[in-house]
């Protein structure tokens, strides 16, 4: 009966395994089972009209994911004698997933997992921009001057503004000794030492930062807002800004009795006067970082504080952090710990970031804004650490010797990899890829390192053009899991299995109707990945596999 508990046989069939599910679990008029087939686990879910629905959440033997994502292909569930056909949902099939998915994760992972949800989103969200409003006299902290002026001097704000050009016209790049391998290419971020013509000058005067704090209604916390702009832009072009002493925590850091101070949310997002949100299209987010490491002046500053030795970037947002429309929008570029948890900060930091207004050169003109946003406490949080990792083309040489060329009509296909070991022992309790989805097919993060994988001698090296090696993208990942699989066989007792811990999720994209420039772009989706216990010193192996995406084809270059 609704309500009461109820023994269900589920059968959730995939198009590769069978599992029959039986639970006597009722939760919110829902009967939410999980158990482990052969190769997935799944979680069943029987409402009180007993209707069913089945849903893949994870691998549980690696080699399944040799043929890929294994769709649901059909529902039913019996109780007693009594069966009901039931067809998948229509609507709603994303978020329900998410739910669900947060719901099977022990509990601190789960709270971490349900941030990441719509209606989470949404709320901290509203608080933020409630908390905007509260903001009367507003400081302003400067006006900017040319990056170069900032980088040789004390000046606390710059901005720059560039056209789109080809490489081999950016005097940024030249200036950096790059061996211009592909000087047709669209250069990815600002030249911030183009030279304004006199009419440009006009058209984008300075820049200033207004700074604004207020006290959250839970009697604790402060938010800090921090607005830049105005931005003036009729598109193809980069909008740009950094500014020292992010959030202006440094004298509160400088109180040698206040006690820690914890970030326990933050936010960034192109706003237009009124503050509503702008998105991409038409403003996308390259990247913005927030960082007691990183200067863009002077590259890799200093190493952190707090006790790790490490560098740091406290916070950073990039243009694939923009969900669906069905699942926030742009409220992902907003983000909560849980109850009690914050980031502990240790050093003051600098922010800088850039944005593109992609849309086509001569557009009607774009009048925007940039706004940080910090809620910050001095009560106690436990301690929340992001550890931020890639696979780094400085490794190999500078980066556009190894510029990626994608040609629809002769495609190419390529692997890049790197290792590392694990700073600390930690609980990674939610993980989530930053990538330039039009040109990468899958991502993988492996407890193995790259001699367990055999990674050089099936490839040669780091960098792979599986193309030219006879090979793509699957018939590699092939190779790869065949030697993953071997490596599980011979581990015996190990304190850490090789395992993929976690790989792209293939639902990340959203058609946009009107776009004449492009119809679909890329968008947040957390990877559906078990939280993960390092230990300091353990072997973990990234891959990249890369290839044209359909979805990206258009704007291929």
């Amino acid at each position: 009966e609704p309500g009461a508990a109820a023994q269900w046989n589920v059968h959730c069939t995939t198009s590769h395994n069978r599992a029959t599910i039986v639970t006597t679990t009722v939760h919110r008029s829902r009967t939410v089972m999980t158990a482990v087939g052969e190769g997935y686990e799944a979680v069943a879910v029987v409402d009180a009209n007993r209707r069913s629905r089945c849903f893949q959440l994870r691998s549980a033997r690696l080699v399944w994911f040799v043929a890929g994502a294994a769709a649901v292909s059909a529902y039913h569930a019996t109780r007693g004698s009594t069966a009901a056909a039931v067809a998948p949902a229509a609507s709603g099939e994303r978020a329900w997933r998410d739910e669900l998915y947060c719901a099977s994760k022990p509990a601190v992972a789960a709270a971490f997992c349900a941030q990441d949800l719509a209606r989470a989103r949404a709320d901290i969200t509203a608080r933020m921009s409630e908390m905007r409003q509260r903001c009367n006299g507003s400081s302003i902290i400067g006006q900017s001057v040319p990056w170069s002026q900032f980088a040789q001097s004390l000046r606390l704000v710059w901005s720059s503004y560039s056209p789109f050009m080809p490489q081999r016209d950016s005097r940024f790049e030249q200036g950096r000794g790059y061996a211009l391998a592909f000087p047709d290419a669209e250069i990815s971020v600002t030249d911030h030492q183009y030279q304004l013509t006199a009419e440009e000058k006009a058209s984008h005067p300075p820049v200033s930062v207004e700074h604004c704090e207020v006290g959250d209604e839970d009697g604790e916390s402060v938010w800090t807002f921090e607005r830049v702009g105005p931005f003036h832009s009729r598109g193809a072009s980069w909008l740009s800004a950094g500014w020292r002493d992010a959030g202006r925590f440094a004298a509160a850091l400088a109180e040698p009795t206040a006690g820690p101070l914890s970030v326990s949310a933050y936010g960034f997002r192109p706003i237009a006067a009124d503050g509503t949100p702008i998105g991409l299209p038409p403003v996308h987010i390259h990247h913005m970082h927030v960082t007691s490491s990183q200067s863009l002046a002077r590259q890799w500053l200093r190493r952190s504080s707090d006790g790790f030795g490490l560098y740091a970037v406290e916070f950073d947002l990039h243009g694939d952090r923009q969900c669906a429309s069905s699942s926030g929008g742009m409220n992902c570029t907003v983000r909560a710990f849980p109850a009690g948890f914050g980031m502990h900060i240790t050093d003051p930091m600098e922010t800088f970031f850039d944005l593109a207004d992609v849309r086509p050169a001569g557009s009607p003109p774009l009048t925007f804004y940039a706004e940080h946003a910090y809620r910050w406490t001095r009560a106690p949080r436990r301690m929340v650490g992001k550890l931020l990792t890639g696979i780094s083309t400085g490794t190999f040489k500078p980066h556009d010797d190894y510029l990626l060329h994608f040609d629809a009509a002769r495609p190419s296909e390529y692997l890049y990899w790197q290792e590392g070991r694990w700073p600390a022992n930690v609980s990674l309790v939610h993980l989530y890829w930053h990538t330039h989805h039009a040109y990468v097919d899958d991502l993988w993060a492996v407890s193995a390192g790259a001699a367990s994988l055999r990674l050089r001698q099936l490839f040669g090296g780091m960098f792979s053009n599986l193309t030219a090696l006879g090979l793509d993208v699957r018939s590699a990942q092939r190779l790869i899991l065949a030697q993953l699989s071997r490596a599980q066989s011979e581990c015996v007792a190990c304190a850490s299995p090789p395992l993929l811990r976690c790989s792209l999720d293939p639902d990340r994209w959203e058609a946009v109707e009107g776009d004449a420039a492009r119809s679909h772009y890329s968008r947040y989706r957390a990877p559906h990945c078990p939280e993960w216990d390092v230990v300091a010193g353990e072997p973990f192996t990234l891959l990249a596999f890369h290839k044209l995406q359909p979805q990206g084809a258009l704007q291929a270059r």
